[in-house]
């Protein structure tokens, strides 16, 4: 008689199975995880940077694990943790990165069809008018093979007025297209310089360092060689600044530098612009599509935003003044010489009593 089958049992002791407690633990710390991973990588679009991004997804994350009011509530708002909000928080924030890459993945499709039109239109219209040419020329070869004298000197003049037209309708056509693809690249530069560039900011100031502006100077030149889009260097210094940190201790120092940032930031509010902390007491600003004799009302404007600078310490105030060099972008520039031409007159601001501004000749 055949006995059943029964499938072996493990005998074995068996690891406890860990508690729920740890599991919902472990979920939380992943979101949290993930939270802070989308700020990390966040794209600059509109209406909300980078660095806000990054420091919403971290209230975010620290509320998803201590249950901490969520980012613009004050404290003691609730003892619960607002998923629903979380949820509208990461949705939001993703179709607007979303719609920013799609504009610009649309506005870079446009700029090469735009150029492949105006190459595709060029070439069509070179081949007409060079086949008119041939066909003068070919006329008057024949006509000095068979001797024939009459009416050459009159299709040789025909022949110059062609080639003339057919140069200046080239030279305006082509100038023309650029003009076009140049619109069309600096509307779509201006939305794509900020997402393409890597984000590196200084820790105190909150300002680009000078990474960014290293990159940001070498597409200017670009910018410049390629469509006459002109830009000025501007760069600053503190004056007196050693004296304000052996007076008052580089704590002191540091809020200067901060309140002179913010100074900074205010005074070049434009997106094209990039500030920078240069090194130590000294900041730069690269104004885009900004001439040299456009810069001077702006810079006006700094100094006095930084005479107003007041820093609290102890009974009184620290006040600062800083001195500026300025240097437009030459066709022969590369951003070492570039750089050198604004320092150069920065120091000369120094040396002609600070508190001011010099600009190089163009």
């Amino acid at each position: 008689m055949r006995m059943p089958h029964h499938d072996p049992v493990d005998l074995r002791p068996q690891p406890p199975a860990p508690p729920a407690d740890l599991h919902v633990q472990e979920a939380l710390d992943t979101l949290a995880d993930v939270v802070r991973t989308l700020g990390r990588y966040a794209l600059d679009v509109a209406d909300l940077e980078p660095e806000r991004v990054q420091h919403h997804c971290e209230g975010w994350a620290s509320h998803v694990l201590r249950v901490t009011p969520p980012p613009g509530l004050p404290a003691g708002t609730s003892s619960r943790r607002d998923w629903s909000g979380l949820r509208r928080f990461v949705s939001e924030q993703r179709q607007q990165e979303q719609r920013l890459v799609r504009q610009s993945v649309g506005d870079l499709r446009q700029a090469v069809v735009t150029f492949v039109q105006a190459l595709n239109l060029s070439v069509a219209e070179d081949e007409e008018s060079d086949r008119a040419l041939l066909d003068d020329m070919e006329g008057l070869r024949a006509r000095l093979e068979r001797g024939v004298v009459a009416g050459v000197q009159d299709q040789v003049a025909r022949i110059v007025r062609t080639l003339e037209g057919l140069v200046e309708r080239r030279r305006l056509r082509h100038r023309q297209q650029m003009a076009e693809l140049s619109q069309k690249v600096m509307a779509m530069g201006h939305r794509l310089t900020e997402a393409e560039r890597e984000k590196q900011t200084d820790p105190l100031t909150g300002l680009f360092n000078r990474r960014v502006l290293d990159a940001a100077m070498g597409e200017a030149l670009s910018l410049l060689v390629g469509f006459q889009h002109p830009a000025t260097v501007l760069l600053l210094d503190l004056d007196h600044f050693k004296a304000i940190n052996d007076q008052h201790g580089h704590v002191a120092g540091d809020e200067v530098l901060r309140a002179v940032a913010d100074a900074l930031t205010r005074t070049f509010p434009r997106r094209s612009d990039v500030v920078c902390r240069y090194g130590g007491e000294e900041f730069a600003v690269l104004l885009s599509d900004t001439p040299a004799k456009d810069a001077g009302a702006p810079v006006a404007r700094l100094l006095d935003a930084v005479r107003a600078v007041r820093v609290p310490r102890g009974a009184g105030t620290i006040k600062v003044t800083v001195s500026v060099g300025g240097a437009e972008a030459r066709p022969s520039d590369d951003p070492t010489r570039w750089l050198e031409r604004a320092d150069e007159c920065l120091y000369a601001a120094k040396r002609a009593g600070r508190d001011r501004a010099v600009h190089a000749a163009t």
